[in-house]
């Protein structure tokens, strides 16, 4: 019965915001949960729906009575107008009429309370664009209404507690907090650029030779993808003949293959190697012929793959290069 009747007065308050275009394209009422869908061209504010709740919460604390009444179809429609049909076509012939005062009036077959005082209250909890045109607005009213204020100011207090700063000052200090936060990811950013570079010199001087090309396979521990891509290209670009097959693993192994321009000439293909390298290890990978990525579950099987990276690049090398 809140829901039903804090939907007329949601409806009308939306008229009010928004603009008399402003038509129901449907709702749905629940014990502790509700919503209603009105044709509008473009998202609800933020600011709209504060304004829709506060004009909303008005005419609840007006306590307007809630007149429901019976009356012939054409006598409604002289008297209201077809905005009467706002929840759809009433068919029969005598139309009950649910309203209140000069805010609201529909024709409703729905259950409704005495007057807009006994509702308490009207939270909109959230709006939402669910197709072009209709926006969402869920709503919740009387109890469920406070128990929604009353949740939201208990996450307040933990997030108050965790931050360590008085409740009026949470934004400050998540917006400080993330300032760190993206000054610290930049600084580790810059640490992993410097660190990549170290591993690639590192591996530069653990190679093996064929014709021209420098092959580089290596299982680097308590890395990432984006660490891998990062070495690999250090390498390329300042050996253009190197070809690099690097792994990596946490709960399952991660695969990059890059082929420097001048291996690409040689005959390497960085994306076969991947393919090859993954199925050893029960996985799936694909790439062009500079770049391959892939991965698997078989942590055990990274050695063989890596040997088979190595037999591979040998294989494309000499056939070019026989």
């Amino acid at each position: 019965m809140r829901h039903h009747t804090s939907t007329h007065i949601l409806l009308g308050a939306v008229r009010k915001v928004l603009g008399e275009h402003a038509w129901q394209a449907g709702s749905r009422n629940e014990i502790s949960i509700s919503r209603l869908d009105v044709s509008h061209w473009a998202r609800i504010t933020k600011e709209q729906e504060m304004k829709i709740e506060r004009l909303a919460n008005s005419i609840v604390m007006q306590n307007i009575p809630v007149e429901v009444s019976l009356m012939p179809r054409e006598v409604a429609e002289k008297t209201y107008g077809y905005r009467l049909y706002q929840g759809g076509i009433i068919p029969d012939r005598q139309i009950r009429i649910v309203r209140i005062g000069n805010w609201d009036v529909e024709a409703c077959g729905g259950t409704h309370l005495k007057s807009t005082g006994e509702l308490g209250l009207i939270k909109i909890l959230h709006t939402e664009r669910i197709q072009d045109g209709v926006e969402r607005i869920t709503f919740a009213s009387g109890f469920p209404a406070i128990q929604f204020t009353q949740d939201l100011n208990t996450h307040l207090s933990k997030s108050s507690k965790i931050l360590n700063v008085p409740k009026e000052k949470i934004i400050e200090a998540t917006e400080d907090i993330i300032v760190k936060l993206k000054n610290a990811n930049r600084k580790i950013l810059q640490l992993k650029e410097r660190l990549a570079k170290f591993q690639a010199t590192l591996l530069l001087k653990k190679t093996q030779k064929i014709k021209n090309v420098i092959i580089i396979t290596n299982e680097i521990e308590d890395s990432d993808v984006d660490f891998l891509i990062k070495t690999a290209s250090f390498i390329t670009k300042k050996e253009p003949n190197t070809v690099v097959a690097l792994c990596t693993s946490d709960e399952t192994l991660k695969i990059v293959v890059m082929a420097g321009d001048e291996a690409v000439k040689s005959g390497v293909n960085a994306g076969q190697i991947v393919s090859k390298m993954a199925k050893v290890v029960g996985g799936g990978g694909s790439g062009g012929i500079s770049f391959g990525q892939g991965g698997g579950i078989k942590l055990e099987k990274v050695s063989e793959a890596l040997s088979l990276a190595t037999e591979t690049i040998i294989n494309q090398v000499t056939k070019v290069n026989p």
